[in-house]
């Protein structure tokens, strides 16, 4: 948190979000330190597609849009973020089958602490003026409640989820 904001991360958040840009001032602020704070403490990688810093902030902004209202929050068993080339199936596989037709998930069982978003969909999430097709926004959602779930979960919290999930 000691390092500037990068010029090119703030470049990407307002010409990709729309939640950020809608933002006042401190607002802003509060955005930028998730951000920095997500990137700090979540690998990203990209399985068979290149990783840039457009992808990173997206998917950190992804995390942020969920728990921005909650000051204390932290993802507490997210380790990594996958980024697949494509959609994939059930059984995390992304080679052009017809039935892959998962857009993200949020890891279970042998996967747990990781994040698996389709590369097209987190950047289609984002160009979709309406926002209501963000698959980054809406598997964090639903991370956001299962931790919450786990370590107390505040009572307006359990609106704000369904809101979110009906949204995206």
């Amino acid at each position: 948190m000691q390092k500037p904001f990068p010029a090119h991360w703030e470049q990407i958040l307002r010409a990709h979000v729309a939640f950020f840009e809608a933002l006042d001032e401190e607002g802003k602020a509060r955005f930028r330190q998730l951000v920095q704070i997500f990137l700090d403490e979540v690998r990203i990688t990209g399985i068979r597609t290149e990783v840039d810093a457009t992808i990173r902030v997206l998917v950190a902004a992804s995390a942020a849009i969920p728990i921005f209202g909650f000051h204390d929050w932290e993802y507490r068993r997210l380790r990594e973020g996958l980024i697949y080339p494509d959609s994939f199936d059930d059984a995390y596989q992304s080679h052009g089958g017809a039935d892959e037709t998962i857009l993200g998930m949020v890891g279970l069982h042998h996967l747990s602490g990781v994040m698996i978003l389709s590369k097209p969909a987190l950047l289609a999430g984002f160009a979709d003026e309406s926002g209501h097709h963000n698959v980054g926004v809406h598997e964090f959602a639903h991370l956001f409640e299962k931790e919450a779930s786990e370590y107390g979960l505040p009572p307006e919290v359990r609106p704000l989820v369904q809101v979110v999930d009906d949204w995206f």
